[in-house]
């Protein structure tokens, strides 16, 4: 039996180097985030999955996931227009994991897709196992090295606010994140908001607490369009230590 995820009181200073990314438990944190679909994470996917099919993404797109630890759900609203996902995390247990999920994923997952297949453009997938297989690559790196302007369509969940203590590290990592976009690429940025960092099973990770100013003002600075912060009310107590998330939407404006 895993320890629960606990609420981490912020003290001292943990920078996105000091983390030990190799230690994250991937099992333990699925198993208490996603094993069941909570009604904050239906909330989000059902505002991703409208707004990417609304958002003209040309056949053959290339997708980026930023940080996709133990969460397929972001790279499942990307299937029906990429014909590859780059899913992308700094963690070796991470990257392990996901590729042992490109496989076989578990069961638990298509109760995420069933609530993407309310648009015909999922349900004409089918099959979103094999899909998942042949159309993505998992790759292990920093999102602070991401290629400039190469993706046509992106995703980054519950990542920039949770690599660091440093409310500049969080900044960096959205502009790294959106410069890794092509000009007008549609993309979709989850955040936990007011987080003090967490713990998976015995090891800390850090936080940065933020809010929708803190995001919208961020997202001026790199995005040509931001279509949209919503704040997504604390359903479930999960864990302690945060506030609730918040979901951007919007189209890059580099490249």
């Amino acid at each position: 039996m895993t320890a629960p995820i606990k609420s981490r009181l912020k003290s001292g200073n943990m920078r996105n180097a000091d983390a030990r990314w190799d230690a994250f438990t991937p099992d333990a944190y699925k198993g208490l985030h996603y094993s069941k679909i909570r009604p904050d994470d239906r909330a989000i996917l059902e505002l991703v999955r409208d707004f990417f099919t609304q958002a003209d993404i040309q056949p053959g797109a290339h997708g980026i996931d930023a940080g996709s630890g133990p969460n397929l759900y972001p790279a499942l609203s990307m299937l029906p227009f990429c014909s590859e996902i780059t899913m992308l995390d700094i963690s070796r247990s991470n990257v392990d994991w996901l590729q042992r999920q490109r496989l076989k994923p578990d069961r638990s997952w298509q109760q995420f897709w069933d609530v993407l297949t309310y648009e015909t453009v999922y349900q004409e997938l089918g099959d979103y196992k094999r899909r998942l297989l042949h159309n993505t690559v998992v790759k292990r790196g920093s999102l602070f090295d991401l290629p400039s302007c190469r993706y046509h369509v992106g995703t980054m969940f519950f990542v920039a606010e949770s690599l660091s203590n440093d409310f500049a590290e969080f900044l960096h990592a959205v502009k790294s994140f959106i410069g890794s976009l092509r000009r007008s690429a549609p993309f979709a940025i989850a955040f936990m908001r007011g987080s003090e960092g967490y713990t998976v099973e015995t090891v800390d990770f850090p936080a940065v607490a933020i809010d929708d100013v803190d995001v919208k003002n961020c997202l001026e600075e790199v995005a040509a369009q931001i279509n949209s912060v919503v704040d997504i009310a604390k359903m479930h107590e999960f864990r302690k230590g945060f506030d609730g998330m918040l979901l951007a939407t919007g189209r890059a404006a580099l490249g």
